[in-house]
């Protein structure tokens, strides 16, 4: 793994300059304030790295809420068997939209996180 110091991020393609560093942040730490409104507007006007930081941010958002949103469905799916899971057929599905609805929101909290992580990192370059 290629050990990164203070200046070798101006060669490499993935960080730009210190202004550059900072407004690829902001389009991860959006996640807070502007979930995708911000990487949009900064994808559009920005240039490269900047741009290429807030087309990974966008899709993170998305997928990140995405996440969140499909969970309760998950579990609506099949809230119609959970009150007589009687066969054994019913009660798996019970279990699937439970299990589904557990990958959904640990995925979701792992962008999250994923998004925090990569905001901070491009800070402290």
């Amino acid at each position: 793994m290629k050990e990164l110091n203070k200046k070798s991020y101006v060669t490499d393609p993935y960080y730009g300059s210190k202004n550059e560093n900072i407004a690829s942040s902001l389009s991860y730490l959006s996640v807070f304030f502007a979930p995708i409104i911000l990487p949009i507007i900064m994808w559009i006007v920005a240039s490269s790295p900047v741009s290429t930081h807030a087309r990974k941010a966008l899709f993170n958002h998305i997928m990140t809420w995405v996440c969140f949103a499909l969970a309760p469905f998950a579990l609506m799916l099949f809230a119609g068997g959970m009150g007589n899971a009687t066969t054994n057929v019913d009660s798996w599905l019970v279990f699937g939209s439970w299990v589904i609805t557990i990958i959904l929101v640990v995925v979701g909290i792992y962008l999250f996180i994923v998004n925090i992580v990569r905001g901070i990192k491009l800070l402290l370059v």
